[in-house]
Order: structure tokens, then C-alpha cells, then sequence
């Protein structure tokens, strides 16, 4: 827990080193205004601190000029010196992707392709980005040739800003718009024109309904094996 003084706060850092008590002098001398923020990151948590200069050193002669003198002219007024905690939280990838699934794989780091972006693809491709794929150095590959009709918009993913655009595009654009940090490509072609692509990946799912192309793309599959 965070201490609420500026002097016990100080000294909480100090347990942990040198460099961190070291890092609150810094960032107490740098910055501008009359505010700083501090953050302290564990392996069991994040802490957050806000630090309010009172108004008795809102001058030039201590905020600029004596700035790195600035924490220890706070020290010796630490009463009036408001510090405010908060609580962090994580939202790297790993952590955004994964803390749904329990202990279960994620589709992190690996190369997806996602053949149609309907009715079922287009939720499914938002289902994907949210189970990990595009993350962490992998991939997800949207493809599909038709562009978004009126009659579309009662069962898709996309709205009214998206008609008439390519489907694959606009699933693309409102995934990366949800949710950040994920490698998501489009492109606007027919499967069996991009069979060289889907040929690099380690997941290829047909959500276009037509068995045709599902027995071609398998066909393909099966003759092209390393």
C-alpha cells in the first residue's frame, strides 16, 4: 500500500533501492507545473501516486530555477504536500488477450487467415482478436472480395459507416479501433486467388459457407504439405 505522506512515501521507495529513490528525486525535478505522477511497477501489482506542489513553492525561483533542489524543499513541508494514490492496471497484450482463457493457449504469435467476413466472419474475426490473434508477433489475415450492402446491416458486425466497403477492410479497421496493438492485415480477393498466402499460415478458417471452396482450399492443403 502506498503511503499518503510525501515522507513516508519516500521512504517506501527507498526499501527498494537506490534507483528508486533516485527515480523520485527525478521526476519530482522534471516536469512542469504543479503537478507529478509516479508509478511503481511490481510483479504483483502497479501503484500510482499523484503529487500536488502547494502553492507556496508555485514560483519560478523553486520550480525552475532551484528545480533540483525541489524535492528536498518539499520534504521539509511534507504536511502540505498532497499526495493522491490509484490503483493500476495491466494492458499489455499478454494480459488483455489471455486473462479470459484461464490456462488455455492462446492464438498469440502465430499466423491466422480468416476466409469471409459475413454474417459469421465478421464476429469471428473480432472473436479471434480477442483470443490473441495478431498478437505478439502474429498475424491475422482477413480476406474476402464482396463489399457491405443495406441488407447486410441487420446481422453484421459493420454499420452504416461502412457500406458499400469491402468487408474484409471494414472488420480490419473497426478490430483495430477496439483493440490496440494486433498486426491485422486485409485483403480484398477471392481465396483461391491468395492461396500463397493462406499457404504461410498455421490456422485457415473458412467461415464462407460454400463447400465448394472448402474442399478446394483442403485439396490444396493436403498436396502442398512440407
Amino acid at each position: 500500500m502506498i503511503p499518503t505522506a510525501l515522507g513516508a512515501f519516500k521512504a517506501w521507495l527507498d526499501r527498494f533501492g537506490a534507483n528508486a529513490g533516485g527515480s523520485l528525486r527525478e521526476v519530482i525535478g522534471s516536469g512542469k507545473g504543479t503537478r507529478r505522477w509516479v508509478a511503481a511497477k511490481a510483479p504483483n501489482g502497479c501503484a500510482i501516486a499523484r503529487i500536488d506542489i502547494p502553492g507556496t513553492l508555485n514560483t519560478p525561483e523553486f520550480l525552475v530555477n532551484r528545480k533540483e533542489a525541489l524535492l528536498s524543499n518539499l520534504l521539509r513541508q511534507s504536511d502540505r504536500v498532497m499526495l493522491t494514490r490509484y490503483g493500476g492496471h495491466p494492458v499489455d497484450e499478454r494480459y488483455l488477450y489471455s486473462r479470459n482463457l484461464g490456462g488455455l493457449k492462446t492464438l498469440a504469435g502465430k499466423r491466422i487467415a480468416l476466409i469471409g467476413c459475413g454474417t459469421i466472419g465478421g464476429f469471428l474475426a473480432k472473436q479471434l482478436a480477442q483470443s490473441g490473434a495478431g498478437s505478439c508477433g502474429g498475424r491475422l489475415l482477413l480476406l474476402d472480395n464482396d463489399v457491405l450492402q443495406p441488407g447486410n446491416l441487420g446481422r453484421h458486425l459493420l454499420g452504416v459507416r461502412d457500406l458499400a466497403r469491402n468487408k474484409a477492410e471494414g472488420c480490419r479497421d473497426q478490430i483495430l479501433r477496439d483493440l490496440p496493438y494486433l498486426e491485422v492485415a486485409a485483403e480484398p480477393l477471392d481465396a483461391l486467388q491468395a492461396l500463397g498466402l493462406l499457404s504461410r499460415c498455421a490456422l485457415v478458417i473458412d467461415a464462407t459457407g460454400e463447400e465448394a471452396l472448402s474442399i478446394a482450399l483442403n485439396h490444396h492443403a493436403v498436396w502442398h504439405r512440407p
